[in-house]
This record gives C-alpha cells, sequence and structure tokens, in this order.
C-alpha cells in the first residue's frame, strides 16, 4: 500500500540524512515550530543574524505541502492583485508585489549562496486561455501592466501552440519572471544552512503542548521541550489545535498532484516544447510543469481532510492529462500524493503576532511559493530588528473559519468552481456548434 509520504520528489530525491530529535529540554531565544518554507525561511534568516533560534519539525522537513507542491516560484500572493487593490488601494497593492518579488529574488539567491541543488530553474509561465475570449484577455494583461507594471504578454492561439499545444487552450498569458524549484530540495538545503548557520533543527520532535513561562514560552515534546523568549508558529493545517487562536483561523485542504513516468523528449515536445511552469485560467484548473527528465508534475484537485489519501490521484490526473493534450496517448503515471494546504477566511497570507505575544505565518496556497519566503524573511525582521512591516498584512487578520463545517464550506466553494467551469464549457460548446450552423447555412 503507497504510504503518504511517497511523493515523486521523494523517490527523486532519495533518503534525507538521519533525523535529530529533540532529546533533553533547551532553550533558545527564539522557537520556530513548523519546518516548512516559511519556518525553515524564518528560522534561517535570523541565524544568518546570529540570533539564537531552534527549530521544531514533527516530521521531517518539508514533509507537508511545503515539499509537495508543483514547485512554481512565483511572486505573487492567493489573491490576486486587482483583489488585493480593491481591499487596500491600488499604491498598497504595489507594495505587496514589491515585497513578493524581493522575496523571489531571495529565494534565487539562498539557492546561489547555499549552494542548494534544487534546479534546473527554467523561467517562464504560460496561463492557458481555456475559453476563446482573446479581447478580455488582451484587456487584462493590458490592465495589469498598466496597474501593477508586470511584464505580461497575451499570446494569440498560434503563439501559445508554440509554448503548450494543447487544444484545449485558446491562447494565453506569458509571464517571463516566475521560475522553478524542486521544493522538497529546496526545504533540505534550507535546513543543512541553517544547522550550519548555527540553528538548532530537531525533527520527528512535535509540538505536542505550549505553555507561557513569564515573558517566554516552554514548548513540550515527546522527550524534551524548548524555553524559548519568542514562539513562530508556522505549522498551518499540522498544527491542529496546538494554539487555539490559529485552529479557530485555520482550516487544511488536501491538494493532489501526480508526476508521470519520464515520456520522452521528442513525446513530450509533441505536447510542450519548452520546460515552462504552466496552469489553466479555469477556477478550479491544473498547475503542472516538465521536469528535465521529460516526466509531469500534474496537480489541481482539492478535497476534504479526511479524504486526502492518494489512492486513485495519480489515475484522476492521468485522465485531466490525456484530455489537455490528447496527442500524449496513454500516460503511464509513477505516483500521486497529497499535501495540506492551509487557508484562512481572508484567502491571502495570514502572519501576525497573537495578543499572548506569538507569532504565526500560514495560508500560502495557490502564491507560488515567493510568499513563504515574504513571511518569513518579515518574521525574522520583526524579531532581530524591530522591523513593523508585518503590519501590512493586518488588514487580512485572522478570523473564525467555522469549526468543523469550515471545511466543508470549503469543499463547496471548490465544488461551486467546479460547476462554473463546466458550465463555462457548456457555454463554449453551444457558441461553436451556433457558429458553424449559421456557416454551413
Amino acid at each position: 500500500m503507497q504510504s503518504d509520504e511517497d511523493t515523486l520528489y521523494r523517490r527523486l530525491a532519495g533518503e534525507p540524512p538521519p533525523a535529530r530529535v529533540l532529546a533533553a529540554d533547551i532553550s533558545a531565544d527564539t522557537l520556530v515550530v513548523g519546518g516548512g518554507l516559511a519556518g525553515l525561511t524564518t528560522a534561517l534568516s535570523l541565524a544568518e543574524q546570529g540570533q539564537d533560534v531552534a527549530l521544531l519539525e514533527a516530521r521531517r522537513v518539508g514533509f507537508g505541502a511545503s515539499g509537495r507542491n508543483g514547485g512554481i516560484l512565483g511572486y505573487g500572493f492567493p489573491l490576486e492583485w486587482d483583489e488585493i487593490a480593491a481591499r487596500l488601494g491600488l499604491a498598497e497593492a504595489r507594495q505587496f508585489l514589491r515585497l513578493g518579488r524581493a522575496a523571489q529574488a531571495w529565494v534565487k539567491d539562498a539557492i546561489r549562496r547555499h549552494a542548494i541543488d534544487c534546479g534546473p530553474h527554467p523561467d517562464g509561465y504560460l496561463c492557458g486561455a481555456w475559453h476563446d475570449r482573446p479581447q478580455a484577455g488582451r484587456d487584462y494583461v493590458a490592465r495589469q501592466n498598466e496597474r501593477f507594471g508586470l511584464e505580461l504578454r497575451w499570446l494569440d492561439r498560434d503563439e501559445a501552440d508554440g509554448l503548450a499545444r494543447s487544444p484545449r487552450y485558446n491562447g494565453g498569458f506569458f509571464d517571463p519572471l516566475v521560475s522553478q524549484i524542486q521544493p522538497l530540495l529546496y526545504c533540505r538545503g534550507l535546513a543543512r544552512a541553517l544547522v550550519e548557520r548555527g540553528g538548532q533543527l530537531y525533527e520527528e520532535s512535535p509540538a505536542l503542548a505550549l505553555e507561557r513561562q513569564g515573558a517566554g514560552w516552554r514548548v513540550r515534546s515527546a522527550r524534551g521541550s524548548v524555553t524559548a523568549g519568542r514562539l513562530v508558529l508556522c505549522g498551518g493545517g499540522y498544527l491542529g489545535r496546538l494554539h487555539p487562536a490559529i485552529g479557530r483561523a485555520c482550516i487544511g485542504v488536501a491538494t493532489h498532484i501526480a508526476g508521470t513516468k519520464p515520456l520522452g523528449q521528442e513525446r513530450l515536445g509533441q505536447a510542450i516544447p519548452r520546460p515552462l511552469a504552466l496552469s489553466d485560467d479555469r477556477q478550479a484548473g491544473a498547475y503542472y510543469r516538465a521536469l528535465a527528465d521529460t516526466r509531469l508534475v500534474w496537480g489541481g484537485r482539492l478535497t476534504l481532510p479526511w479524504e486526502r489519501g492518494s489512492a486513485g490521484t495519480a489515475e484522476k490526473i492521468r485522465r485531466w492529462i490525456e484530455f489537455t493534450y490528447p496527442q500524449l496517448g496513454p500516460v503511464e503515471m509513477e505516483v500521486g500524493w497529497h499535501g495540506l494546504m492551509s487557508f484562512g477566511r481572508s484567502r491571502m497570507v495570514q502572519l501576525g503576532q497573537l495578543p499572548d505575544g506569538a507569532w504565526y505565518a500560514f495560508g500560502f496556497g495557490g502564491s507560488g511559493l515567493a510568499s513563504t519566503a515574504v513571511a518569513g524573511r518579515l518574521l525574522a525582521a520583526a524579531i532581530a530588528e524591530g522591523d513593523d512591516e508585518w503590519r501590512r498584512f493586518a488588514p487580512f487578520g485572522l478570523g473564525w473559519m467555522g469549526g468543523p463545517l469550515g471545511n466543508a464550506a470549503a469543499r463547496i466553494v471548490y465544488s461551486g468552481y467546479r460547476l462554473a467551469d463546466w458550465a463555462g464549457d457548456r457555454r463554449e460548446a453551444v457558441k461553436r456548434i451556433t457558429a458553424r450552423r449559421r456557416r454551413a447555412a
């Protein structure tokens, strides 16, 4: 039976070095709980500034969604730029764009500085237009470039076909500034760099209970504890009820991904001639990319946490791939897997400080990896330097997610997206049939 830890990235990366388990009572100035991308970035950024920092991870670093995602290194956030501007104003939305681009640059620089072998890193991203609405696409690209200074380019059907030869795409927009990484290897590289710079890293050491001690914290694990002056919670949907305020404000939703066996360059080139990051513009669309060994990594399904088992994922995604690229013919799958993404009520990255002094960061789903670096860098700057730029996220503060009903509500919303996509497909089909009949008449 397939293990929930079995992913294509894990198979390609091999086994990690032996875990160092917390087996004593220790102290640190700052304790980070959660060894995903946000927690690792926070801890490493603190260690690089000479801070005394420890990190607890319940499993292995990158175990959750951080080491299982699509590997697309964008510079955005879960909310669209227009949504941020509608909430906070155009000038503030541009500040968020500045943060995203700086974080993307930080990731690339960290890979270089710490010699993290998580490539290759081809640039370029195509969002395929599922429906034939070229003027709407051109208007969208022009609006984004004008309002936010983006570098998007609208591609007509023939131009897009040179990048992604899917009969389902009717053009699309191209972003040259999006890149790719192997996320699990990136997580492991950040962990190695953290230890090299004096940080304490403990894996297979779940945080079981939090206790206030004076102005600081004591966090208990199975075989030891950490006493720290500051606490940072970056476990997202995996934290459960460890901290009640985070538990009330966060839900976890399982996202499903699968990897194919190598397709061969000639066969892959008939569908995807360049190793781009790709997606489509449906509300419940796919995101995917081709690896250097000609495999496809393809994601997009969402389910409730108790449905998150990976059985059947590879087969469902195989059908999705073959529908999008029928010229590939029967595709042989390697493995399917899932990761638990966290969401807050605002659907935006959740970043801030609780009344009891604990810091937190979660809610990165759908944002393209760099937002985790935004959170880690801002948290580290707040702790080490007293910087208050993290307050830009205050308008998206914590809100109750509905308890047990929150997950069900998320599933209903996602089902609504799929229904809207289906209805859109039907409308487009009727338009095509009507147009053919008119031409025939």
